[in-house]
């Protein structure tokens, strides 16, 4: 059936022209999911509709769009709907909506002009299309939904279903819609949700479900504002990519040799939002040389020395052979200095208190050494190093790829082994001897073998999560007990086997998400929420929680604690309590939505922060006063940092190394900053970078989005 319970005369007359056809090839249908387009006023919705369209352009275009809720902020408000409803008019593309919780009126449905009914089906190529609302339970619609489900099955039509909510996991409200989509797995291809402003794809009960991020802004967790772009086959086979928004034809080309100095290494990359480049070559002194394709973004080739030319240029063409991109490079002037390690930074932050800084002294000026292939996209997982190995997760932003953990040669960059993972891992593993730890999305944690990567263990929450927007990284303590978990509980488990349930909160509360990656003192374990309750200090020992100071909203920067005190961003402030009492020594205004940890050079007494205009902030430790502020970073095309659009964002924390204050923007600039406050040195990394960056001896180690591993050294 038809769309017909939209309205909107525009919208309509676009759905029941579009549903007639497929797009997918062999009979199969694609279409692009977006959600939590947050329309407040015309500015935000003319960005909206600028989006859409460059989806709706997209080769081959889009059978349809789908958004799953929370067109506006508030439904009550008729200037804000009115904004959407010119966003979403006039698109080259179809384009359905679900109701979200931003959506309702007062009387608890969406405003008529954005969505008639709020539940309905309909068919498009091969597939079933069931929209569900999640908000009250109305028996009416969990009866509908059975009749639609076993309707499609028996026109041998596989059903995607599309809620704002995920079933069951969101609210009481959809307990009853879960359990008829349990009944009827076999005949859901897919659920596709909103809400978490988060990138999560996951398998619970045989439902096979996909949160896409915001279109408008960054998520919650760093996600990068963006769609997914989904194809149901002709046999009810399903596939997807996600991509992050705002990228238009960005080219890079960057390169090193070889440490034998053998050959040229190139790693080319093209980031455009609607369309990707097909192929790329190498052109120089009269030789072409295809790139291998290593994911959506990059390519790379190794190229003899003696051969290379001074000059040269990497084309970008797509399927017709057609240029999209040239872009000019220069053989490189020699080697980079080879990986010397130093200390290990072997968790996120460097150490248990996350203070993120060390006495090891790379830089100022830096060369890639050498560069992996991490087999995913590493975009906010950092890496640590640990015993002349590096080790990071990768996450996979396609059906094609899967979750991996890898481990690489610190000197060389080779690959010593790679893992499957269960589910993403979209933060940083802790290494210690015999043991190395990583949180997924779900909240299991993962102990691993360092030495082959086997995994020896997984311990899973003994209570159902909600909104798990970040589980953070995971921690070791002095004993080497490896510690992981959010709010609402914490598992540990050591090299030894002893596995143990270490706090359960009695009860789980979707508003006190955790973002932060715990900080550990003296036995406890300092945690963060998003909303509400604050920070909160787990005794371990006696598996009991305290709030700790009167924080109300924190975002994903993590606490950093020298054992006495902790600073804390949180409450739009950089803070320093006082661990034994929680009392608040000091406060440093300008934090809002901040989400990089601030790192301490105990030596100096001082804190380097991100503030929220993603300046570099100098803080003494001891009294809370600012003694600079460095305004480095450049423009992003990415939109990562949560609810914000634009500007020259910053996700990435710190890093304190002997000569340089590493800070590093979204657009994959990697600055060195004196610690009075100058820029000493700036390395592009060619793709974006959400990661922070591990440093040990005179090496920088950091990810990127084009996935990429990369080994920085300078002397």
């Amino acid at each position: 059936m038809f769309p017909s319970k939209l309205l909107f005369a525009a919208v309509f007359l676009s759905l029941a022209a579009g549903c007639a056809g497929t797009r997918g090839g062999s009979g199969g249908v694609t279409f692009v999911h977006v959600t939590d387009l947050h329309v407040r006023d015309a500015a935000s919705g003319e960005k909206v509709a600028r989006a859409l369209k460059e989806i709706g352009g997209m080769t081959p275009p889009p059978a349809f769009i789908f958004g799953t809720g929370d067109n506006v902020n508030r439904g009550t408000d008729a200037g804000e709907v009115a904004a959407y409803v010119k966003a979403v008019s006039g698109l080259a593309a179809p384009f359905f909506t679900a109701a979200g919780n931003h959506d309702i009126e007062k009387a608890g449905r969406p405003a008529g002009v954005m969505l008639k009914d709020p539940y309905y089906s309909f068919d498009s190529g091969p597939a079933h299309f069931t929209v569900l609302n999640t908000f009250g339970f109305d028996p009416a619609e969990a009866e509908w939904f059975g009749k639609d489900l076993e309707a499609a099955a028996l026109k041998g039509k596989k059903t995607v279903v599309f809620a704002h909510n995920i079933l069951g996991r969101d609210g009481p409200e959809s307990v009853r819609i879960r359990e008829i989509a349990v009944a009827h797995k076999n005949d859901i291809a897919g659920i596709f949700a909103g809400h978490w402003h988060a990138n999560r794809a996951y398998s619970d009960d045989g439902l096979n479900t996909f949160v896409t991020p915001s279109l408008a802004f960054g998520g919650i967790d760093c996600s990068p504002a963006g769609f997914r772009v989904v194809t149901v086959g002709a046999a009810g086979a399903l596939s997807w990519e996600f991509v992050p928004g705002g990228m238009k034809g960005l080219a890079s080309v960057s390169g090193y040799e070889d440490a034998a100095g053998g050959s040229v290494r190139l790693i080319a990359r093209y980031l455009d939002s609607a369309r990707s480049a097909a192929a790329a070559e190498w052109t120089g002194g009269g030789a072409v040389v295809k790139l291998d394709k290593v994911n959506r973004y990059a390519f790379a080739a190794a190229v003899p020395a003696a051969s290379f030319p001074a000059r040269g240029a990497v084309r970008f063409l797509d399927l017709s052979g057609a240029v999209l991109a040239e872009t000019p490079f220069e053989k490189p002037a020699g080697r980079a200095a080879p990986v010397q390690p130093g200390g290990p930074w072997n968790t996120f932050h460097r150490d248990a208190g996350r203070t993120g800084a060390t006495a090891d002294s790379p830089g100022p000026a830096l060369s890639a050494a050498w560069a992996a292939d991490t087999g995913g996209i590493p975009f906010s997982n950092s890496p640590v190093y640990y015993d002349g190995r590096v080790y990071t997760a990768a996450m996979a932003w396609t059906s094609d790829s899967k979750p991996q953990l890898s481990a690489f040669d610190a000197a060389s960059g080779a690959l010593l082994w790679r893992t499957e993972l269960p589910s993403d891992v979209i933060h940083t593993p802790t290494v210690t001897a015999g043991m190395l730890s990583a949180l997924t999305v779900n909240g299991e944690l993962l102990t691993l073998d360092p030495e082959d990567g086997h995994i020896a263990g997984v311990l899973r929450p003994a209570a159902p999560l909600n909104r798990v927007h970040t589980p953070g990284a995971t921690a070791a303590d002095a004993t080497g007990r490896h510690l992981g978990g959010t709010r609402y509980h914490i598992e540990a488990d050591n090299a030894r086997g002893g596995a143990a349930s270490l706090y359960a909160a009695p009860e789980v509360d979707d508003w006190g998400a955790t973002l932060m990656s715990p900080a550990l003192y003296g036995g406890h374990a300092v945690l963060g929420t998003l909303w509400r309750d604050g920070l909160w200090d787990i005794d371990l020992a006696k598996g009991t929680a305290a709030i700790l100071g009167d924080i109300k909203e924190s975002y994903g920067a993590a606490p950093v604690t020298d054992g006495k005190t902790l600073y804390v961003v949180g409450d739009a402030k950089l803070q320093a309590l006082d661990l034994a009492g929680g009392k608040t020594l000091w406060s440093v205004p300008g934090f809002e939505r901040a989400v990089a940890t601030p790192a301490l050079d105990a030596a100096e007494g001082a804190l380097y922060a991100i503030d929220g205009k993603w300046r570099l902030v100098k803080v003494r430790a001891a009294d809370g006063a600012v003694l600079w502020t460095l305004d480095f970073a450049g423009p992003s095309a990415l939109s990562a940092v949560p609810y914000k659009t634009g500007g020259n964002q910053v996700v990435s924390s710190p890093a304190v190394s002997a000569r340089c204050v590493w800070a590093v923007d979204l657009s994959g600039g990697v600055f060195c900053i004196s610690k009075e406050g100058k820029i000493l040195s700036r390395y592009a990394l060619g793709a974006p970078a959400a990661s922070s960056p591990a440093v040990s001896g005179n090496t920088l180690f950091i990810n990127a989005l084009d996935g990429f591993l990369y080994a920085l050294t300078g002397e």
